[in-house]
């Protein structure tokens, strides 16, 4: 007798000859079975149906959430910029310090750029931080979003997102948009995850398509595409977990933005923790950043201009993509 036992991402077969129980094959976590089959909308449901744990679960390394990623875009002007942002919140979003290193011209084409190669070849050890603290600022953020738990996720979900915007409908890629920035603005717990997912595979009039791919950074992921007027998105995500890896958007054949996510942890630190420093070098008021103390001022610092989302617009008369970016710390 063949016997198969399915959970938590792991499928296994035994063979049962008699009293005993011989294994035969296990199935590491992210594996779908039957996933060539399926459509990407049902293999995103597979996916939240069998989610792992991930650094984003639990709470057991400190009050602070702690998110980076990588994001390349087309400038107004025509080269690709990148920008890295590293973000560090309390959930209640009353405290927030926000570090992003730019770099204007990463001096290489549109028709040449490869996001594997421009990760590795990327370099901000030159570029001066743009920093965003709320000790300072006095600004309280939007806290996080978390699902009551008494019904559906996914309803709960988009009835948060959608009195976000005043109940206002949408068209299909900003909601696409609003379930992809939760990653940005937040860590995303396990059942938030497995509502994203399925929010996702369940938007009307979008049909997602799906293959097994490498992010920037070669991480295995499975790449969902899809098309929404002039826009192509292609959502990476870590099988196993939900993670969200990489998104690739493109409008009109061109590349529109590349973001990479590399980090989405709990810490005990409201910034980068610092090397093990020798006593009697110690400054008393270093903060956790290096370099980026803490000195309560009577004078707030101006805005500082931080990439942290995109606009899209078309030029009227040429048709052109053109892009601006604007500060959005809640994201």
């Amino acid at each position: 007798m063949l016997l198969v036992l399915v959970s938590a991402g792991t499928a296994a077969a035994y063979l049962r000859p008699g009293e005993g129980q011989v294994p035969l094959a296990v199935t590491p976590p992210g594996t779908i079975l039957g996933e060539e089959q399926l459509t990407g909308n049902l293999l995103l449901h597979a996916v939240a149906s069998q989610l792992t744990d991930s650094a984003a679960d639990g709470r057991s390394g400190g009050p602070y959430s702690w998110i980076e990623d990588v994001v390349w875009y087309k400038s107004i002007q025509g080269p690709i910029e990148v920008a890295e942002e590293k973000r560090w919140r309390t959930p209640d979003g009353k405290l927030y310090l926000g570090v992003t290193r730019r770099v204007d011209d990463i001096g290489v084409r549109e028709a040449d750029f490869d996001p594997i190669v421009a990760y590795r070849k990327l370099n901000f050890s030159r570029v001066e931080p743009a920093i965003v603290d709320s000790r300072e600022d006095h600004q309280d953020r939007e806290p996080d979003v978390t699902l009551p738990g008494n019904g559906d996720g996914v309803h709960e979900l988009t009835w948060m997102l959608s009195a976000q915007r005043q109940f206002q409908d949408a068209i299909p890629r900003v909601k696409v948009d609003e379930l992809l920035d939760l990653y940005r603005h937040q860590l995303v717990p396990k059942p938030l995850r497995a509502a994203i997912l399925r929010a996702l595979a369940d938007l009307p009039d979008v049909k997602f398509t799906h293959v097994r791919s490498r992010d920037a950074a070669m991480r295995e992921g499975l790449a969902f595409k899809t098309s929404l007027g002039n826009d192509d998105y292609m959502i990476i995500i870590d099988p196993a977990t939900g993670d969200l890896l990489a998104v690739q958007e493109t409008f009109l054949g061109h590349l529109f933005s590349y973001t990479l996510f590399t980090r989405a942890e709990w810490t005990d630190q409201l910034g980068e923790p610092v090397k093990p420093t020798p006593a009697s070098t110690l400054v008393p008021t270093q903060t956790a950043w290096p370099g980026v103390p803490y000195r309560p001022s009577a004078q707030p610092r101006p805005a500082v201009n931080v990439p942290l989302a995109i606009e899209r617009r078309r030029d009227c008369d040429s048709g052109l993509l053109l892009s601006s970016h604007h500060r959005t710390e809640a994201l």
